[in-house]
């Protein structure tokens, strides 16, 4: 019994880190990624280092994101206070943006997102 609650525990903390590592805040980042990425006024956008990207505004919907891996841009563009949620591929939460917003994620273990 102490195993396993020693394997789940690891695991959470492991998920934890995930997440923590997930989205690097502008404050600490060091490349330009999401300053690079123009997004349109009410939408969030997003763009993976294989170049793929996306671009949503329909609020109350689940997006599969096209494919993105590694590190890349986000830019919440909707009006300020708009959250847009990220899922991954079990439909877990991951990580909130809040508009206005501009971040570097890593987008492999990032599966979904609900614009607002």
């Amino acid at each position: 019994m102490t195993l396993r609650k020693s394997a789940a525990s690891l695991f959470a903390a492991a998920a934890i880190a995930q997440m923590r590592n997930a989205v690097t805040p502008e404050a600490t980042r060091s490349g330009l990624a999401a300053d690079s990425l123009n997004c349109a006024y009410y939408y969030i956008c997003g763009k993976g280092a294989n170049g793929n990207r996306f671009d949503y505004t329909t609020c109350n919907t689940t997006y599969t994101l096209p494919d993105l891996v590694g590190w890349g841009s986000l830019h919440n563009n909707q009006t300020p206070g708009t959250r847009a949620n990220f899922y991954d591929v079990n439909g877990a939460w991951m990580f909130s943006s809040v508009a206005p917003d501009r971040n570097d994620v890593y987008w492999t273990p990032v599966w979904y997102v609900i614009a607002c």
